[in-house]
């Protein structure tokens, strides 16, 4: 008898690996009349087939996290960004602007608050300080200094001091640090008290050997790093300087809608009164950015790099520079209905709300003027419009097949139907009776 030395490769299951082993050694003279299922060889051919299995699982997952579509583990996706030069948000700080009314008996012309003074606030049961985020100066009018737009940032201020050598890594070692607050200053020497400000650089072409700026990458441990320039692309730091690496440890999405605040400390002046009154509520934390989200902003910001020319470009960098956006489109003036030239639709829905205030659309539509737009296109912030649903659907069923109660039946079509409109809510999303009465029918094999 001639011996079959094929053994097929095709399968990937355990069973069917094991089934193909079989074969082959059934194949083979020597075991023409062998009982593989009750014999010790049974376990080898297990061993054999598991470790076929494992070996296959394996570079399935290998090859599927060398590729930003199919990647599923956090830290691949961001590395697979990080080639597109696209940087993963971090998690976001709330921001609150105030105007302040301040009383005092100094009598000076004008009066500074210094950055860091602490706010208190409290969103349910939970307290939360909001800083100060720079010095604010005001004139005395009438007895009292009074300052206008205040911005305060939530979070707890931490500085971390790095002293520079050719091993030294800037790391941020906190997964809660809000980057976008991210200053950093590099003093040269441990004694001296010169210190030189270095600003943060997104785009290496506006870079001079001489710049001192810094940039910021996102390393596999999904801990941030701060990196310096090396003399041809920026200013490098040089040994015995020490980087000094100032930021905002954040609570991310938890303080957002804060309204009351109270002063709590940070004024060595005394005074008489103080009063506070908001101008804008808390808004803008965010947790750090979802693997979706980086799968959708990477490739798209790569494409607009940092310019807003197309509507997409406008689309992907409204996502990247505003964490609290839901959902957004864009349309030019020349597609608006009237027409106006000059002019780019922004229509942006943000978390937990149906449109942003009148103040945070200004803000919006300054940040893309300075940053982002093309000359003499303005971009211009509008509300969305709404198209709610309201569902009113009788559930019939057979209660002889019926293996739920009645009750339980309702509670899965419920959760079915949010499920569903769940997949709603987004700019481009369409509703589909047909889908819902799927999913409804899809709740319990009686209906």
């Amino acid at each position: 008898m001639s011996e079959n030395r094929q053994l097929r490769t095709d399968a990937l299951d355990f069973s069917d690996i094991k089934e193909n082993l079989k074969d082959f050694l059934r194949g083979q003279d020597k075991f023409t009349d062998y009982d593989f299922d009750g014999s010790a060889l049974s376990v080898i051919l297990d061993v054999l087939a598991y470790n076929t299995h494992y070996n296959a699982l394996y570079t399935n997952m290998a090859v599927n996290e060398s590729f930003l579509d199919s990647a599923s583990k956090y830290s691949s996706v961001v590395s697979l960004a990080k080639a597109l030069g696209y940087t993963a948000r971090s998690t976001r700080s709330a921001r609150a602007k105030l105007i302040i009314t301040l009383t005092n008996n100094s009598g000076d012309l004008t009066y500074t608050l210094p950055r860091g003074i602490i706010f208190k606030t409290v969103v349910g049961n939970t307290d939360f300080d909001f800083v100060l985020d720079s010095d604010y100066t005001a004139p005395l009018v009438d007895g009292v200094y009074t300052f206008s737009d205040l911005i305060i940032i939530e979070g707890t201020p931490t500085t971390r001091q790095v002293p520079v050598s050719l091993t030294s890594e800037y790391v941020i070692p906190n997964r809660t640090a809000d980057i976008s607050t991210l200053k950093v200053k590099v003093q040269e020497s441990a004694g001296s008290s010169v210190f030189r400000s270095f600003t943060f650089a997104n785009n290496a072409l506006d870079v001079g050997p001489d710049s001192e700026v810094f940039f910021v990458k996102q390393r596999e441990d999904l801990y941030y790093e701060v990196y310096f320039g090396d003399g041809n692309v920026g200013a490098a730091v040089q040994p015995g300087n020490i980087v000094h690496m100032e930021h905002m440890l954040s609570n991310g999405s938890a303080a957002n809608a804060a309204r009351v605040f109270t002063y709590s400390s940070g004024l060595t002046d005394p005074f008489t009164d103080l009063d506070i009154q908001l101008v804008l509520p808390a808004a803008g934390g965010a947790e750090p950015e979802t693997i979706d989200s980086i799968k959708f902003n990477a490739p798209r910001l790569y494409t607009a790099q940092n310019r807003a020319v197309t509507a997409n470009d406008y689309i992907a960098i409204v996502s990247q520079l505003f964490p609290s956006v839901e959902t957004v489109t864009v349309w030019s003036g020349a597609e608006n209905i009237p027409k106006v030239y000059g002019k780019v639709f922004i229509a942006a829905k943000p978390n937990g709300a149906d449109s942003f205030s009148e103040l945070e659309k200004q803000e919006m539509r300054r940040v893309l003027l300075q940053q982002a737009s093309v000359v003499s296109v303005v971009p211009e912030i509008v509300d969305p419009l709404h198209l709610r649903v309201e569902l009113v659907t009788n559930v019939y069923y057979n209660p002889k097949t019926a293996r739920r109660t009645a009750g339980e039946i309702a509670t899965s079509v419920r959760n079915n139907v949010a499920n569903y409109a769940s997949t709603l809510g987004k700019f481009g999303s369409e509703f589909r009776f047909s889908r819902l009465t799927r999913q409804i029918d899809s709740s319990d094999d009686s209906i």
